[in-house]
């Protein structure tokens, strides 16, 4: 049996082009699994949608997540109730507000659990005013850009503090709330 040889005559052009259009695909590729932004999230078969990039809001630091993420699920915890002042950014708040209040109570209710989401209005933050408040519930405080110095997350007794120093980390905040509080790996 002779052996047949196929010969193939590549062109230099020919060879550039298809270089370029290598580079091309594997460009496309990376956009739109790596840098394009996730602003959905399929939660045991619900489509979650956000404001914020997800990925952007999870580059937010949080000290303690499991604290977080601990005082939303404790079997204890009968009501979760979302707390403001008023301030110059209530609508603001209250976007904010809304959002954490459908994610959280449909998250809890995929889970089997009945609690209560509510929201409230209070004259401070004040920590003992807000520990009077604990009996069996978990409070979200948000706090807005008006009245913040910080950016982020942090739990202290029952009480969630979510606060941002700009609209934009308002929403990437609460979104990295949501992220923690569902328990989204992304």
């Amino acid at each position: 049996m002779s052996k047949k040889r196929i010969k193939v005559k590549i062109s230099r052009n020919q060879l550039i082009l298809l270089a370029i259009a290598c580079v091309l695909i594997v460009c496309a590729v990376y956009y739109f699994y790596f840098l394009k932004p996730i602003k959905s999230w399929n939660y045991y078969g619900i489509e979650l949608n956000f404001k914020a990039d997800l990925r952007e809001a999870d580059k937010i630091y949080v000290a303690d997540e499991a604290s977080v993420y601990n005082l939303l699920w404790d079997r204890e915890v009968k009501n979760v109730t979302i707390i403001f002042t008023n301030t110059s950014d209530m609508g603001l708040v209250a976007v904010e507000a809304f959002e954490i209040a459908y994610k959280l109570r449909l998250a809890q209710l995929i889970l089997k659990r009945d609690i209560n989401v509510t929201s409230r209005e209070v004259p401070s933050f004040d920590m003992a005013f807000l520990n009077s408040l604990c009996d069996s519930t978990a409070l979200i405080a948000l706090i807005p850009p008006s009245v913040s110095n910080e950016t982020g997350i942090r739990a202290e007794n029952c009480v969630i503090f979510i606060s941002a120093k700009s609209k934009s980390d308002f929403d990437l905040v609460t979104t990295k709330f949501i992220i923690i509080a569902l328990g989204i790996k992304l």
